[in-house]
Protein backbone atom coordinates (compact mmCIF):
# COMPACT_ATOMS: atom_id res chain seq x y z
CA UNK A 1 0.00 0.00 0.00
CA UNK A 2 1.55 3.53 -0.87
CA UNK A 3 2.42 5.57 2.13
CA UNK A 4 0.07 8.92 2.08
CA UNK A 5 2.55 11.92 1.97
CA UNK A 6 2.03 14.06 4.93
CA UNK A 7 3.20 17.89 5.49
CA UNK A 8 3.52 18.75 8.94
CA UNK A 9 4.43 22.39 9.90
CA UNK A 10 5.92 23.78 12.63
CA UNK A 11 6.09 27.38 13.52
CA UNK A 12 8.67 28.69 15.83
CA UNK A 13 8.36 31.91 17.89
CA UNK A 14 10.22 32.96 21.18
CA UNK A 15 11.57 29.44 22.11
CA UNK A 16 8.16 27.82 21.12
CA UNK A 17 6.14 26.21 18.56
CA UNK A 18 2.34 26.44 17.04
CA UNK A 19 1.80 22.97 15.41
CA UNK A 20 -0.11 23.73 12.26
CA UNK A 21 -2.77 20.79 11.01
CA UNK A 22 -0.81 17.75 9.19
CA UNK A 23 -1.86 18.18 5.66
CA UNK A 24 -2.36 15.48 3.06
CA UNK A 25 -0.89 15.91 0.03
CA UNK A 26 -1.35 12.88 -1.78
CA UNK A 27 -4.15 14.09 -4.08
CA UNK A 28 -2.05 17.82 -4.88
CA UNK A 29 1.37 16.91 -5.19
CA UNK A 30 2.72 12.98 -6.61
CA UNK A 31 5.00 11.59 -3.46
CA UNK A 32 8.08 11.90 -5.64
CA UNK A 33 7.51 15.79 -5.95
CA UNK A 34 6.38 16.02 -2.48
CA UNK A 35 9.84 17.51 -1.44
CA UNK A 36 9.90 20.56 -3.57
CA UNK A 37 6.29 21.70 -3.65
CA UNK A 38 6.11 21.15 0.21
CA UNK A 39 7.22 24.40 1.40
CA UNK A 40 4.17 26.20 -0.63
CA UNK A 41 1.79 23.60 0.42
CA UNK A 42 2.62 24.15 3.73
CA UNK A 43 2.05 27.80 3.89
CA UNK A 44 -1.82 27.73 2.27
CA UNK A 45 -2.56 24.93 4.83
CA UNK A 46 -1.05 27.37 7.43
CA UNK A 47 -3.09 30.53 6.45
CA UNK A 48 -6.39 28.07 5.96
CA UNK A 49 -5.94 26.29 9.86
CA UNK A 50 -4.64 28.99 12.02
CA UNK A 51 -4.52 32.56 11.88
CA UNK A 52 -1.59 33.53 10.49
CA UNK A 53 -0.36 34.27 6.64
CA UNK A 54 2.22 33.21 4.64
CA UNK A 55 3.34 36.30 4.63
CA UNK A 56 4.43 36.02 8.63
CA UNK A 57 6.44 33.18 8.25
CA UNK A 58 9.46 31.85 6.90
CA UNK A 59 10.66 28.82 6.07
CA UNK A 60 14.12 27.41 7.57
CA UNK A 61 14.56 24.13 7.39
CA UNK A 62 13.03 20.55 5.81
CA UNK A 63 13.45 17.73 8.07
CA UNK A 64 14.12 14.08 6.81
CA UNK A 65 11.08 11.95 6.41
CA UNK A 66 9.63 9.88 9.02
CA UNK A 67 7.51 6.32 7.71
CA UNK A 68 5.28 6.53 10.03
CA UNK A 69 3.04 2.86 10.01
CA UNK A 70 0.19 4.56 11.62
CA UNK A 71 -2.22 6.95 9.27
CA UNK A 72 -2.89 10.48 10.19
CA UNK A 73 -5.91 10.24 11.19
CA UNK A 74 -5.53 9.98 14.76
CA UNK A 75 -3.43 13.07 15.23
CA UNK A 76 -4.43 16.42 16.79
CA UNK A 77 -5.15 19.71 14.69
CA UNK A 78 -3.68 22.46 16.26
CA UNK A 79 -5.47 25.45 15.11
CA UNK A 80 -8.21 28.09 16.02
CA UNK A 81 -10.86 25.34 15.58
CA UNK A 82 -9.18 22.48 18.06
CA UNK A 83 -11.19 19.97 16.30
CA UNK A 84 -9.72 16.53 15.47
CA UNK A 85 -8.08 16.08 11.94
CA UNK A 86 -10.72 13.32 10.13
CA UNK A 87 -8.94 12.27 6.69
CA UNK A 88 -9.66 9.58 4.74
CA UNK A 89 -6.62 8.34 4.26
CA UNK A 90 -6.59 7.51 8.43
CA UNK A 91 -5.89 3.77 7.99
CA UNK A 92 -2.61 3.87 5.75
CA UNK A 93 0.69 4.60 6.30
CA UNK A 94 2.12 7.70 5.75
CA UNK A 95 5.48 9.48 5.14
CA UNK A 96 5.84 12.76 7.20
CA UNK A 97 7.88 15.90 5.78
CA UNK A 98 8.77 17.37 9.09
CA UNK A 99 9.69 21.89 8.57
CA UNK A 100 10.26 24.23 10.63
CA UNK A 101 8.98 27.72 10.21
CA UNK A 102 10.16 30.91 12.04
CA UNK A 103 7.24 33.56 12.57
CA UNK A 104 8.09 37.32 11.54
CA UNK A 105 5.96 39.96 13.59
CA UNK A 106 6.61 40.27 17.21
CA UNK A 107 2.84 39.22 18.42
CA UNK A 108 1.87 35.97 17.81
CA UNK A 109 -1.90 35.23 17.65
CA UNK A 110 -3.67 33.72 20.72
CA UNK A 111 -3.14 29.57 19.90
CA UNK A 112 -1.45 27.10 21.71
CA UNK A 113 2.56 27.67 21.74
CA UNK A 114 4.52 25.39 23.64
CA UNK A 115 8.03 24.22 24.16
CA UNK A 116 9.21 21.73 21.79
CA UNK A 117 9.52 19.46 24.69
CA UNK A 118 5.89 19.23 25.17
CA UNK A 119 5.81 17.48 22.29
CA UNK A 120 7.38 14.29 23.96
CA UNK A 121 3.98 13.49 25.23
CA UNK A 122 1.49 13.89 22.42
CA UNK A 123 0.54 11.71 19.72
CA UNK A 124 3.07 8.54 21.26
CA UNK A 125 6.50 11.05 20.73
CA UNK A 126 5.35 11.37 16.76
CA UNK A 127 5.51 14.99 16.75
CA UNK A 128 8.44 15.17 19.24
CA UNK A 129 10.55 12.77 16.76
CA UNK A 130 9.47 14.90 13.71
CA UNK A 131 10.38 18.15 15.63
CA UNK A 132 13.80 16.64 16.01
CA UNK A 133 14.27 16.52 12.35
CA UNK A 134 14.20 20.31 12.03
CA UNK A 135 15.37 21.37 15.18
CA UNK A 136 18.20 24.15 15.91
CA UNK A 137 21.40 22.46 16.19
CA UNK A 138 25.29 23.64 17.19
CA UNK A 139 26.08 23.19 13.82
CA UNK A 140 22.79 25.18 12.11
CA UNK A 141 23.84 28.23 15.11
CA UNK A 142 27.67 27.99 13.66
CA UNK A 143 25.91 28.55 9.96
CA UNK A 144 23.93 31.46 10.81
CA UNK A 145 25.70 34.43 9.58
CA UNK A 146 22.18 35.92 9.56
CA UNK A 147 20.79 36.63 13.24
CA UNK A 148 22.41 39.23 15.65
CA UNK A 149 23.68 37.21 18.69
CA UNK A 150 20.62 38.13 20.86
CA UNK A 151 18.53 35.58 18.49
CA UNK A 152 21.47 32.86 18.18
CA UNK A 153 21.94 32.91 22.29
CA UNK A 154 18.13 31.93 22.04
CA UNK A 155 19.24 29.01 19.83
CA UNK A 156 21.84 28.18 21.83
CA UNK A 157 19.31 27.46 24.81
CA UNK A 158 16.60 26.07 22.93
CA UNK A 159 19.36 23.70 21.98
CA UNK A 160 20.79 23.15 25.15
CA UNK A 161 16.75 22.33 26.30
CA UNK A 162 16.31 19.93 23.55
CA UNK A 163 19.58 18.33 23.79
CA UNK A 164 19.00 17.42 27.66
CA UNK A 165 15.70 15.69 26.06
CA UNK A 166 17.07 13.54 23.60
CA UNK A 167 19.34 12.72 26.44
CA UNK A 168 16.89 11.49 29.00
CA UNK A 169 16.30 7.90 26.29
CA UNK A 170 19.76 8.41 25.35
CA UNK A 171 18.72 9.54 21.86
CA UNK A 172 21.43 12.57 21.80
CA UNK A 173 24.54 12.59 19.84
CA UNK A 174 26.20 13.80 23.26
CA UNK A 175 26.79 12.05 26.39
CA UNK A 176 26.01 14.37 29.02
CA UNK A 177 24.47 18.02 29.89
CA UNK A 178 27.88 19.20 30.46
CA UNK A 179 29.60 18.18 26.84
CA UNK A 180 26.63 20.29 25.54
CA UNK A 181 27.03 22.82 27.28
CA UNK A 182 30.60 23.74 26.55
CA UNK A 183 30.40 22.84 22.78
CA UNK A 184 27.49 25.70 22.77
CA UNK A 185 29.80 28.02 24.48
CA UNK A 186 32.28 28.09 22.11
CA UNK A 187 30.53 27.84 18.96
CA UNK A 188 30.14 31.82 18.29
CA UNK A 189 33.12 33.34 20.62
CA UNK A 190 32.68 36.54 19.56
CA UNK A 191 28.82 36.52 21.09
CA UNK A 192 29.13 36.86 24.58
CA UNK A 193 25.12 36.09 25.64
CA UNK A 194 25.69 33.13 23.68
CA UNK A 195 27.88 31.97 26.73
CA UNK A 196 26.84 34.01 29.55
CA UNK A 197 23.29 32.46 29.23
CA UNK A 198 24.37 28.83 28.63
CA UNK A 199 26.55 29.25 31.86
CA UNK A 200 23.99 30.46 34.05
CA UNK A 201 21.68 27.80 33.39
CA UNK A 202 24.66 24.75 34.04
CA UNK A 203 26.98 26.57 36.69
CA UNK A 204 25.45 26.42 39.88
CA UNK A 205 24.26 22.75 39.47
CA UNK A 206 26.03 19.57 41.32
CA UNK A 207 24.37 16.98 39.30
CA UNK A 208 23.64 17.82 35.55
CA UNK A 209 20.36 15.95 34.55
CA UNK A 210 18.44 16.35 31.73
CA UNK A 211 14.53 16.61 32.91
CA UNK A 212 16.31 19.47 35.85
CA UNK A 213 18.35 21.10 32.64
CA UNK A 214 14.59 21.16 30.25
CA UNK A 215 13.14 23.23 32.85
CA UNK A 216 15.65 25.60 33.00
CA UNK A 217 16.64 26.20 30.31
CA UNK A 218 12.91 26.69 29.56
CA UNK A 219 12.74 29.79 31.81
CA UNK A 220 16.57 30.95 31.01
CA UNK A 221 14.64 31.50 27.56
CA UNK A 222 12.02 33.41 28.95
CA UNK A 223 14.06 35.15 31.02
CA UNK A 224 16.93 36.20 28.19
CA UNK A 225 13.58 37.38 25.71
CA UNK A 226 12.50 40.00 28.91
CA UNK A 227 15.53 41.29 29.36
CA UNK A 228 16.10 41.88 25.48
CA UNK A 229 12.79 43.64 25.36
CA UNK A 230 13.54 45.54 28.04
CA UNK A 231 16.87 46.99 27.19
CA UNK A 232 15.10 48.08 23.63
CA UNK A 233 12.31 49.44 25.25
CA UNK A 234 14.51 51.52 27.35
CA UNK A 235 16.64 52.56 24.20
CA UNK A 236 13.63 53.42 22.28
CA UNK A 237 12.43 55.98 25.07
CA UNK A 238 15.81 57.64 24.31
CA UNK A 239 15.12 57.83 20.12
CA UNK A 240 11.36 59.47 19.50
CA UNK A 241 10.86 61.69 16.80
CA UNK A 242 14.76 61.49 16.33
CA UNK A 243 16.73 60.90 13.38
CA UNK A 244 18.69 57.87 14.35
CA UNK A 245 21.63 55.84 11.66
CA UNK A 246 22.23 52.12 12.52
CA UNK A 247 24.25 49.83 10.77
CA UNK A 248 24.26 45.66 10.98
CA UNK A 249 21.24 43.58 11.61
CA UNK A 250 20.73 43.57 15.68
CA UNK A 251 17.58 42.57 16.66
CA UNK A 252 16.92 44.65 20.04
CA UNK A 253 18.08 47.60 17.68
CA UNK A 254 15.18 46.84 15.62
CA UNK A 255 12.76 46.59 18.65
CA UNK A 256 14.12 49.67 20.18
CA UNK A 257 13.48 51.54 16.72
CA UNK A 258 9.74 50.14 16.52
CA UNK A 259 9.13 50.94 20.53
CA UNK A 260 11.11 54.09 19.72
CA UNK A 261 8.75 55.90 16.68
CA UNK A 262 12.09 58.02 15.53
CA UNK A 263 11.60 60.12 12.28
CA UNK A 264 13.86 58.75 10.22
CA UNK A 265 16.01 55.76 10.11
CA UNK A 266 19.71 55.74 7.85
CA UNK A 267 21.07 52.12 7.60
CA UNK A 268 25.00 51.11 6.35
CA UNK A 269 24.34 48.21 4.26
CA UNK A 270 26.51 46.40 6.29
CA UNK A 271 28.99 44.21 4.41
CA UNK A 272 30.46 41.52 5.14
CA UNK A 273 26.91 39.97 4.73
CA UNK A 274 25.30 43.18 3.68
CA UNK A 275 22.18 42.55 6.78
CA UNK A 276 21.31 45.99 6.83
CA UNK A 277 19.52 45.99 3.87
CA UNK A 278 17.72 43.33 5.19
CA UNK A 279 17.36 44.90 8.36
CA UNK A 280 15.95 48.36 6.85
CA UNK A 281 13.53 46.78 5.18
CA UNK A 282 11.99 44.96 8.18
CA UNK A 283 12.04 48.49 10.27
CA UNK A 284 8.45 49.63 10.31
CA UNK A 285 6.53 51.16 7.45
CA UNK A 286 5.20 54.60 7.72
CA UNK A 287 9.32 55.94 8.12
CA UNK A 288 11.52 57.26 5.86
CA UNK A 289 14.26 54.61 5.95
CA UNK A 290 17.24 55.60 4.14
CA UNK A 291 20.26 52.82 2.82
CA UNK A 292 23.67 54.16 2.05
CA UNK A 293 27.01 51.88 1.47
CA UNK A 294 29.06 51.48 4.64
CA UNK A 295 31.58 53.75 2.68
CA UNK A 296 29.68 56.60 2.63
CA UNK A 297 28.07 56.16 5.95
CA UNK A 298 30.81 57.79 8.20
CA UNK A 299 30.11 61.16 6.23
CA UNK A 300 26.48 60.68 5.78
CA UNK A 301 25.69 60.74 9.61
CA UNK A 302 26.76 64.65 8.86
CA UNK A 303 25.10 64.92 6.08
CA UNK A 304 22.08 63.18 6.61
CA UNK A 305 21.44 64.96 9.54
CA UNK A 306 21.69 62.36 12.23
CA UNK A 307 20.81 62.75 15.71
CA UNK A 308 21.58 60.13 17.09
CA UNK A 309 23.83 56.28 16.04
CA UNK A 310 21.97 53.59 17.61
CA UNK A 311 24.11 50.40 17.53
CA UNK A 312 24.00 47.24 18.99
CA UNK A 313 26.52 44.64 20.44
CA UNK A 314 27.97 41.09 20.18
CA UNK A 315 30.18 41.79 23.03
CA UNK A 316 30.98 44.24 25.63
CA UNK A 317 34.26 43.85 27.13
CA UNK A 318 34.70 44.29 30.55
CA UNK A 319 36.87 47.69 30.28
CA UNK A 320 33.60 48.90 28.46
CA UNK A 321 34.88 48.30 24.31
CA UNK A 322 32.15 47.16 22.72
CA UNK A 323 32.75 44.84 20.20
CA UNK A 324 30.09 45.12 17.02
CA UNK A 325 29.70 44.40 13.33
CA UNK A 326 32.74 46.65 11.27
CA UNK A 327 31.75 49.71 10.34
CA UNK A 328 30.90 50.92 14.28
CA UNK A 329 34.44 52.11 14.98
CA UNK A 330 34.63 54.65 11.85
CA UNK A 331 30.91 55.47 12.48
CA UNK A 332 31.39 56.30 16.27
CA UNK A 333 34.66 58.19 15.20
CA UNK A 334 32.34 60.25 12.62
CA UNK A 335 29.54 60.62 15.68
CA UNK A 336 32.37 62.46 17.75
CA UNK A 337 33.62 64.44 15.35
CA UNK A 338 29.90 66.21 14.56
CA UNK A 339 28.94 65.72 17.90
CA UNK A 340 26.04 63.29 17.54
CA UNK A 341 25.39 60.91 20.26
CA UNK A 342 26.35 57.14 20.15
CA UNK A 343 24.13 54.83 21.87
CA UNK A 344 24.59 51.16 22.39
CA UNK A 345 21.89 48.98 23.72
CA UNK A 346 22.34 45.69 24.83
CA UNK A 347 21.06 42.95 27.51
CA UNK A 348 23.71 42.94 30.00
CA UNK A 349 24.09 39.46 29.02
CA UNK A 350 26.25 40.64 26.55
CA UNK A 351 29.24 41.76 29.05
CA UNK A 352 32.44 39.86 28.98
CA UNK A 353 34.85 38.93 31.74
CA UNK A 354 37.29 39.45 28.94
CA UNK A 355 39.05 42.45 27.46
CA UNK A 356 39.77 40.06 24.27
CA UNK A 357 37.32 39.22 21.64
CA UNK A 358 37.27 36.80 18.50
CA UNK A 359 36.60 39.34 14.94
CA UNK A 360 35.26 35.99 13.44
CA UNK A 361 37.05 36.47 10.02
CA UNK A 362 35.49 35.71 6.76
CA UNK A 363 36.36 34.34 3.44
CA UNK A 364 38.09 36.48 0.99
CA UNK A 365 35.59 35.51 -1.92
CA UNK A 366 32.92 38.13 0.02
CA UNK A 367 34.72 41.18 -1.04
CA UNK A 368 35.82 39.44 -4.58
CA UNK A 369 39.28 38.60 -3.28
CA UNK A 370 40.18 34.75 -3.96
CA UNK A 371 43.91 35.47 -4.93
CA UNK A 372 46.56 32.58 -3.61
CA UNK A 373 49.13 35.54 -3.43
CA UNK A 374 47.29 38.04 -1.51
CA UNK A 375 46.44 38.54 2.20
CA UNK A 376 43.06 38.78 2.87
CA UNK A 377 41.87 40.38 5.98
CA UNK A 378 37.75 40.28 6.02
CA UNK A 379 36.97 40.28 10.07
CA UNK A 380 33.15 39.95 11.22
CA UNK A 381 32.97 42.27 14.32
CA UNK A 382 35.54 45.15 15.24
CA UNK A 383 36.53 46.86 18.75
CA UNK A 384 35.44 50.35 19.54
CA UNK A 385 37.15 52.08 22.85
CA UNK A 386 34.35 52.93 25.62
CA UNK A 387 35.83 56.87 25.35
CA UNK A 388 33.36 57.30 21.60
CA UNK A 389 30.30 55.76 23.50
CA UNK A 390 28.08 58.18 24.65
CA UNK A 391 25.07 55.63 26.75
CA UNK A 392 24.86 52.12 27.50
CA UNK A 393 21.62 51.27 27.56
CA UNK A 394 20.63 47.82 29.29
CA UNK A 395 17.74 46.08 31.10
CA UNK A 396 19.20 46.65 34.32
CA UNK A 397 19.45 50.53 32.98
CA UNK A 398 22.37 53.14 32.03
CA UNK A 399 25.69 51.75 32.99
CA UNK A 400 28.79 53.23 33.84
CA UNK A 401 31.93 51.82 33.50
CA UNK A 402 32.58 50.64 36.84
CA UNK A 403 29.02 48.70 36.65
CA UNK A 404 30.01 47.08 33.40
CA UNK A 405 33.12 45.33 35.16
CA UNK A 406 30.82 44.80 37.85
CA UNK A 407 28.85 42.91 36.14
CA UNK A 408 31.95 41.25 34.04
CA UNK A 409 32.82 39.84 37.11
CA UNK A 410 30.06 37.93 38.01
CA UNK A 411 29.88 36.34 34.55
CA UNK A 412 33.44 35.38 35.34
CA UNK A 413 32.01 32.08 37.11
CA UNK A 414 30.21 30.98 34.10
CA UNK A 415 32.95 30.95 31.87
CA UNK A 416 35.06 29.39 34.79
CA UNK A 417 32.52 26.49 34.90
CA UNK A 418 32.53 25.86 31.16
CA UNK A 419 36.06 25.69 30.70
CA UNK A 420 36.67 23.35 33.29
CA UNK A 421 37.37 19.70 32.74
CA UNK A 422 34.94 18.43 35.47
CA UNK A 423 32.25 19.94 37.43
CA UNK A 424 32.54 20.31 41.16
Amino acid sequence: MQPTPVVLSFIRHDGEVLLSAPIDSSEEVPVPYLKGCSAESATSAIESETEIQSCQVMLVREGSIIENRKGIGHMQRTSTAERTHEHHHAERPSQIYPLLFNYLDDRPPQSEWVPPTALRQREQGLLWRAYTRVRPTISSIKRDTESGSATLSIRALEVLRDEAALLVRDESEFDTIEEVARKLATVRPSMTAVSNRIGRVVADLDSLKPEQTITRATKAITRALTADAEAALRAGDRIENQRVATLSRSETVLRALTDGDPNAVLVAESRPGGEGVSAAKQIQPNRLVVVTSDAAFPGQLSDWGAETVLVGADSILSDGAVVNKVGTFPAALSATRHNISLIVVAASDKISPSTAFDPDPRDGAEIGCESSTLEVRNPTFERTPPSYVDTFVTERGILGTSEIQAIANEHANYHSFLSSDETT
